[in-house]
């Protein structure tokens, strides 16, 4: 057999294919139990393919009619489902040749046979752990992909790629300090020696410090980096989209300080208002885009920054100013908009509705003014008004100031639905007990109001108080909206305050198949599992949590990726 076998390799060498696989098979018939001879005849099939002797298609068939056999005539051979593994990787196209599974199973099969004790097989055991990582990396799942690549580069300090897509797959996984040390690992081995084909991660160096870290000297060095390299603005967006997402708004004005003069339009503007109005600094950035607009034509202004600063003056309260803006870009491509705020602006200031007149006498046939039109026709003008400004308010969580608004509502029309968003901004604002003094209150007269149950009953988990209670509740709210997801998850995370996991896990998952993505709910999962001590899949959801940026970013982050 060995002779026909090194007969096969010189044939290989000249490229007489045919001859080499008339020779291998040979090899086989003689001694069928010995592997060696059906390994390297799919080696030669996978040259064949590279050096396209026959159509691909053909190869193709042949190869994986040969490999699924061979890997059952032994089933102890590492290799067969290593190699299949690895081809379904690279070209998943195979799999419709045959029924398959995903390569994963394979490959796992693979790892199993692997002798881990045995030092010559830490190479094949890293290779096949480096696929697996990129087999889920292609499937979306960064955890699980991070989490084999890591194994890799635990047995091959040197295998650059390895390093390089187990940063990545631990960025995208949201494990950011692992992401920090790969990528400086990557880093440093390339600075050793020449890595082909070689990528740049110092931004993702700089950009992984500063989300787990986002203080002065970290965000320095960001912007000092993406100032020396002279980043597009595009890049730059993205970064501040990233840091915007878990609250980190003064970040966000930092990095948008980056950009220069000339490139601030747009959605320069729409990132920078986002930002200071989040932060509340209603005022300061009326003045800055005061101070931007001022030499500027009304109908050649920027249509963000407009847009902006009428939000900026209706936030502030300034309800002259708001007016006196809206007759300057009344002829803008702000028109509508600025007609709208001058309506709302003066009903909000003295009661005055006039200018909603000029309003459906000017745009009352565009799209966007029907809707408004029939809401101040059932409810008035002054309702409107306040519902749009409590609602830019909420959307930048100014719990206080939205307060304000909906109990000065609420004393106009008085009814259920403004006294449980009082409540609701009460628990917000920290007033709890006025909170829950409102909901007793609520109960008591509208028992059939599951989404009063659900409320109280979540507050008081949250709170950790009178769980029994908050079970009760939260089970009348469920019983009435059996598929009601915010419901579910209520009772779910009551359940594993109250120590039954089993029930816990059952009724987020539920509640997660009608909201599948949810951060919230995957937050809650994920500490449901680590309370069951399963690690593994407490971090793999509170990885995905994070996608969503939750409003316990930092905690969970700390959980996921401890310092």
């Amino acid at each position: 057999m060995l002779g026909y076998l090194l007969k096969a390799q010189y044939a290989i060498k000249t490229g007489d294919f045919p001859r080499a696989l008339e020779l291998v098979d040979r090899a086989r018939n003689m001694v069928p139990q010995e592997s060696e001879a059906a390994y390297l005849k799919l080696e030669i099939l996978l040259k064949m393919r590279s050096a396209q002797i026959v159509s691909n298609k053909t190869v193709d068939r042949e190869f994986i009619t040969e490999l699924v056999t061979f890997m059952n005539e032994y089933p102890n051979d590492y290799r067969f489902p290593k190699l299949l593994g690895v081809q379904l990787v690279n070209k998943p196209s195979l799999a419709l040749l045959a029924e398959l599974d995903e390569a994963d199973v394979y490959l796992l099969r693979a790892i199993s046979l692997l002798r881990t004790d045995e030092e010559d097989q830490d190479v094949e055991l890293a290779d096949s752990q480096y696929y697996m990582g990129i087999f889920y990396y292609n499937h979306g799942d960064f955890y699980e992909a991070s989490t084999y690549l890591q194994r890799v580069v635990a047995l091959d300090r040197d295998a650059a790629w390895a390093l390089y897509y187990a940063g990545l797959a631990a960025e995208k996984a949201n494990r950011l300090r692992l992401a920090h040390k790969t990528y400086t690992r990557y880093k440093e081995q390339v600075n050793r020696k020449e890595v082909v084909g070689q990528l740049p991660v110092a931004l993702s160096i700089h950009v992984t410090a500063a989300l787990v870290r986002p203080e002065e000297e970290t965000t320095a060095a960001l912007t000092a980096y993406l100032k020396e390299k002279k980043f597009s603005s595009g890049v730059i967006y993205s970064l501040v989209r990233r840091f915007h997402a878990i609250g980190a708004f003064d970040q966000g004005v930092r990095l948008l300080d980056v950009l220069p003069r000339e490139q601030h339009f747009g959605e320069y503007f729409l990132h920078l208002g986002l930002a200071k109005t989040s932060l509340f600094r209603y005022s300061e950035w009326h003045g800055d885009l005061s101070a931007f607009l001022k030499d500027t034509k009304a109908d050649e202004a920027d249509g963000e920054a407009v847009s902006q600063i009428l939000d900026a003056a209706l936030l502030m309260g300034d309800y002259q100013e708001t007016i006196r803006l809206s007759q300057i870009y009344a002829e803008s491509s702000n028109g509508l908009k600025a007609a709208v705020y001058a309506a709302y602006a003066s009903v909000l200031q003295s009661g005055d509705s006039s200018l909603w007149q000029a309003v459906l006498e000017k745009h009352g046939d565009q799209a966007a003014i029907r809707p408004l039109a029939a809401e101040v026709a059932r409810n008035g003008l002054l309702d409107l008004a306040r519902n749009h400004l409590i609602q830019l308010y909420m959307a930048r969580e100014d719990w206080k100031r939205a307060l304000k608004l909906t109990q000065e509502q609420a004393g106009a029309k008085p009814g259920s639905e403004a006294t449980d968003n009082i409540a609701v901004l009460h628990y917000l604002s920290g007033d709890v007990e006025t909170a829950f003094k409102i909901y007793e209150d609520l109960i008591a007269a509208h028992p059939d109001r599951a989404d009063f149950y659900n409320n109280y009953g979540y507050f008081l988990c949250e709170r950790n108080e009178q769980l029994e209670k908050a079970r009760v509740m939260l089970e009348k709210a469920v019983a009435a909206e059996s598929n009601n997801d915010a419901y579910l998850d209520s009772l779910g995370w009551v359940y594993y305050k109250l120590g039954d996991y089993t029930r816990a896990e059952a009724y987020i998952l539920k509640a997660l198949v009608i909201e599948p993505d949810d951060p919230e709910k995957l937050e809650h999962l994920g500490y449901i599992y680590e309370a069951q001590g399963k690690e593994h899949e407490a971090r793999k959801s509170w990885s995905r949590s994070l996608d969503g940026a939750p409003e316990h970013y930092r905690e969970i982050l700390n959980k996921l990726d401890p310092p």
